[in-house]
Parts: structure tokens; C-alpha cells; sequence
């Protein structure tokens, strides 16, 4: 019920060649933690691999069947690259690929971001590994032991969200398929420099219409900020969210788009 616009526009002054690593085998070297935040749950855990320290975390947002997962790892990468990867579920692969992004992150390391879709059928069962065979960045293989119990508290977690942004947890049970986007559903973008954020929350009435909106996150941007939720109301058009009984009912989708445009720097 959420849509996930990411995307990277790129200025290729010039970048060395990227050696893939060897495999990494993640173990954990500390329990599961749940974090409140803001706008988001994030389920976490430190790993340890050939005396290096990597931070895992998986981020659920509001109303999203979607889950992101981001390792933050010590080495560095010269350049932005993403693709199509295989991943293993408890030594069992699986058929469809998950898209990856790669790329240095503030504090000088590299962070690899995966897009776990349809998580709670695909990945919520994992009870002993993980393994994420991406190609030219090497095989990375992640210890998932208690997995289990600590996605209980990261249901307890949501479903708090939830409550915050005034969604019934119960109603999103309801809801067997969601709104699908017709046209309109884009609010016209401000220009920006690096990166360009924005959350929003709406919902689609049984008429395929937006009939409440809230920009959770602002951009700054005094034009974009003032007429994003109008637009939305005005323009947007979906078929709405059904219930088991084939019914239309009014649903929320949350939306968390981001634009990042990144530059290569030359390495010699």
C-alpha cells in the first residue's frame, strides 16, 4: 500500500575500476534491537566478519507490505551502482531478484540497500541465514538467529505507528488488495540540488479519489510544500482498496519518495 520512488540521477566525471570482496559470512555479535522512530520501526544488529564491523538494519515503514534493508559495511566503493540480485532464504533461493543499491555513506564506509518486497511472505520466515548473492560486490551470507521473536516487537512497533499517524491497525487487516494509481499520483517536483525528500500520507476514498492528506515530512521547498496535498486531491486518481469480499473501502497509502542525484569523483 506504499509506493517507493527512488531514484538516482548521475554526473560520470570519471571512477575506477570496483574489485568485488571475497564472501563475507556475517555472525552477529549482538542481540536484535527495535527502534522507534518518527516516521518509521527499524529492526537492527551488529555483525562482525574478519575483524570488521558491519550494522544491519531493516526499516518498516507505515502501511508498506515493502521493507528496506541497509548494511552499512567498513570498506568504501568509488561510485553509486545498483542492479538485480539472487537471494537465499535459509539455503532455499528464491525467484524472484531484489533490487540493490550501493554507495559510500557519510561516515566514509559503503552502504548496500536491498528492497525486500512483499517481506512478510517472502523474507518474515527466515530462521537461520540469509544470503544475498550480488555479483561484482561478492556473496555476502547474514546470521538471522532470533529473527522470529524480534519481529514480534517490531509488529508491536507498527502497529504504534500506526496509531500515531491515526491509522487503525485492525482496519489495515481488513484490506485485501490495495489502492492501485490510475494518474495524477505524482505531485509536481520542486528543483534540487543533492537529494530531494518527501513523506506524505493520503487516503483513497471507494470513489478512487484522495480525500484527506497530510505532507509528514515538508521539503522545504515553500511552493512544493503548500500545493503537493491539493494536487493530490485534485488530480489523483486510483481504482480503491478492496476488502476479502471484493468491496471498495477507503484506505491510506504512505508515500516516501527520494530522489538522489550523485556525482563520481575521479580515483587515481
Amino acid at each position: 500500500m506504499k509506493r517507493v520512488f527512488s531514484a538516482w540521477l548521475a554526473v560520470a566525471l570519471s571512477s575506477s575500476a570496483y574489485a568485488a570482496p571475497q564472501q563475507l559470512d556475517l555472525t552477529p555479535s549482538d542481540k536484535w534491537r527495535v527502534d522507534y522512530a518518527d516516521d518509521a520501526c527499524i529492526l537492527s544488529r551488529s555483525f562482525k566478519s574478519g575483524g570488521q564491523e558491519y550494522k544491519l538494519g531493516l526499516t518498516f515503514e507505515p502501511v508498506s507490505a515493502d521493507v528496506w534493508m541497509r548494511l552499512r559495511a567498513p570498506d568504501s566503493v568509488s561510485h553509486f551502482d545498483s542492479g538485480e540480485m539472487k537471494v537465499e532464504v535459509d539455503g532455499v533461493p528464491l525467484k524472484a531478484l531484489v533490487h540493490f543499491n550501493v554507495f559510500q555513506d557519510k561516515s566514509g564506509g559503503a552502504t548496500r540497500e536491498y528492497w525486500l518486497r512483499d517481506f512478510s511472505n517472502k523474507f518474515a520466515g527466515t530462521q537461520r541465514t540469509l544470503r544475498l548473492n550480488t555479483g561484482r560486490y561478492g556473496d555476502i551470507q547474514i546470521g538471522f538467529d532470533g529473527f522470529a521473536e524480534a519481529l514480534k516487537s517490531i509488529g508491536t512497533c507498527v502497529d504504534d505507528l500506526h496509531r500515531s499517524l491515526g491509522i487503525d491497525p485492525a482496519l489495515l487487516k481488513t484490506v485485501a488488495s490495495p489502492p492501485e494509481p490510475i494518474s495524477g499520483t505524482f505531485p509536481t517536483m520542486p528543483t534540487y540540488k543533492d537529494e530531494f525528500v518527501y513523506q506524505m500520507l493520503y487516503w483513497v476514498a471507494p470513489s478512487g479519489r484522495v480525500d484527506e492528506c497530510h505532507l509528514l515530512v515538508p521539503t522545504g521547498a515553500q511552493s512544493f510544500d503548500k500545493t503537493a496535498c491539493e494536487e493530490m486531491k485534485k488530480n489523483a486518481r486510483f481504482k480503491p482498496a478492496r476488502n476479502k469480499a471484493g468491496q471498495p473501502v477507503r484506505a491510506p497509502i504512505y508515500e516516501n519518495a527520494r530522489i538522489r542525484r550523485v556525482v563520481y569523483r575521479s580515483e587515481s
